[in-house]
Formats: structure tokens, C-alpha cells, sequence
């Protein structure tokens, strides 16, 4: 009985894999085949498997998958096959020398990831905004292979969404109740990269904008955007109190003046 080491890489000089470094062991038998699994997901073509006999990835490639094409080293075309649809390597007839640690690791290329875009969720324009207390917002991006768009409250994951038709754009709504402090962040992200847009104090005035259709509704949703910010709300019903004041002081005035007048 032999004992063959699987070996996972996830970082390979300046490449980025699908797996965190871990080592598998398997039992075989001299004379048994093995087979050494690459990964649970179908390669794609612009993916690459490779192979070494050592726990290098900079070593000689024993076996590769590429474009479709499956390369294996010379002095292993008889004891070594290769799966076209995952990249899996199957030993056949396994000997002491074929004992040791195997060392695989997948290379793909990733797209460009846009920074994704919150917007107010669009309403029919003919119904008039129903004031429920909440704000309705959507989260878009342009869909890319292998990108997930996801909602945080906090460093809290609320909601996700993907899409393996890249023509299609990822859109993911949210619903924000009145009285929220919390900050929501959208995510756009594949596996190496990430791009983050917030909603902040600084959209405040871009939401209100596109939500009201009448000034009383824009101030009344104010105080529901979350982060931090003005409080709008206070802010006028303070200039409506000082304006107040400043008409009841200039109409006391007058009344004075005349009073004055009268005396004469």
C-alpha cells in the first residue's frame, strides 16, 4: 500500500486559484488506479489545470489542461490520464515510484469588475408614493463572469444574486425601514476582486430628488436615508419657528411705532 498526497494551491506565484492550500491524503494499492480529483466544476476554456510531481508549483508540469488540450509530460504517457471535462489526473497501475506528493492548481482569468451603482428602485410616475416609512433602492452592475453582487448591513451579507448569462445585468433591491441607522454597503466581487458602493449621507440628495413628487414627501423620507448626515427634517421646522419669530417681532414693532404716533 502506497499513500499518494493531494496538495491544493491557492496562490501560485502571481496567480490566484479556486483552493486554500490543503493537503489530502489517499491509500492505493500497487497495482490499483487512483484518481486525483482537480476540482468539483467543469473547467472552463480559458481555464488551466496543472500538475506537478512536488509540492513546487514552480516545478516541471507532469500534466496539463488547456483550451480543451491536454498536454502529459514524456515518461508519464502510460502511467498517467487526464479528465477533458475537470481536469482530474487518474494514475493507472500504481507503483512505489509513483508515490509522493501531487501538486495541482487552477489558473483562470477574470474579467474587469465595475463598480457597481445605487439607485432609488424606479416607481410608475402615475401612482402617487405611498409613505410606508421606507426607502426602496436597487443595486446594478454589469455582469461579468463568475461576479456575485451582494447587499451588507454593517459587515452583516443580507442578500445576493449572480447570473451565468453575462448578458443579463445583476440587479439586487433593498429595502431600508424608517428610523435605520445601520450603513448598507452593495458589493460587486468574483473571486480576486471587489468593488464597493455605499449608501451614504453624500446620496441623500440624489435619492430625494428621484423619490418625491412633492416637496412635503421629499422632507418627510429625508430622515430615513441611513449614515451619517444633516437631519433635514429639524432643520426646517427650526427655520419655520425662526421665521416665525422674526414675523411676530417685526409686527410688534410696528404696532409700536403706532402707538407712538398716537401719543403725539
Amino acid at each position: 500500500k502506497y499513500i499518494i498526497m493531494i496538495s491544493f494551491l491557492k496562490h501560485c506565484e502571481k496567480y490566484t486559484t479556486l483552493f486554500y492550500n490543503l493537503v489530502i491524503p489517499r491509500d492505493v494499492l500497487e497495482g490499483n488506479n487512483v484518481t486525483l480529483e482537480a476540482t468539483n466544476e467543469n473547467v472552463e476554456r480559458n481555464d488551466t489545470v496543472s500538475w506537478t510531481l512536488s509540492e513546487d508549483c514552480r516545478s516541471k508540469r507532469i500534466a496539463q489542461w488547456k483550451n480543451f488540450t491536454i498536454f502529459i509530460n514524456e515518461g508519464f504517457e502510460d502511467v498517467l490520464q487526464m479528465n477533458q471535462h475537470n481536469g482530474s489526473l487518474t494514475l493507472i497501475k500504481v507503483t512505489k515510484n509513483n508515490a509522493g506528493i501531487y501538486l495541482t492548481f487552477l489558473l483562470f482569468n477574470l474579467e474587469h469588475v465595475s463598480k457597481p451603482h445605487i439607485t432609488t428602485a424606479q416607481t410608475n410616475i402615475s401612482t402617487p408614493p405611498v409613505d410606508d416609512g421606507s426607502c426602496y433602492i436597487n443595486c446594478s452592475v454589469k455582469n461579468t463572469p463568475n461576479v456575485t453582487l451582494t447587499w451588507y448591513k454593517e459587515e452583516e451579507k443580507i442578500n445576493q444574486t449572480n447570473n451565468l448569462d453575462i448578458a443579463v445585468d445583476l440587479i439586487l433591491p433593498l429595502d431600508i425601514q424608517n428610523h435605520n441607522e445601520y450603513t448598507y454597503s452593495c458589493v460587486a466581487a468574483n473571486p480576486v476582486i471587489n468593488k464597493t458602493d455605499e449608501n451614504k449621507s453624500t446620496f441623500q440628495d440624489e435619492f430625494c430628488s428621484c423619490l418625491c413628487q412633492t416637496f412635503i414627501y421629499c422632507i418627510k423620507h429625508f430622515h430615513f436615508f441611513t449614515g451619517p448626515g444633516i437631519n433635514y427634517y429639524y432643520i426646517i421646522i427650526v427655520l419655520v419657528v425662526v421665521g416665525l419669530i422674526a414675523v411676530w417681532y417685526k409686527r410688534r414693532r410696528i404696532q409700536r411705532n403706532n402707538e407712538g404716533q398716537a401719543g403725539m
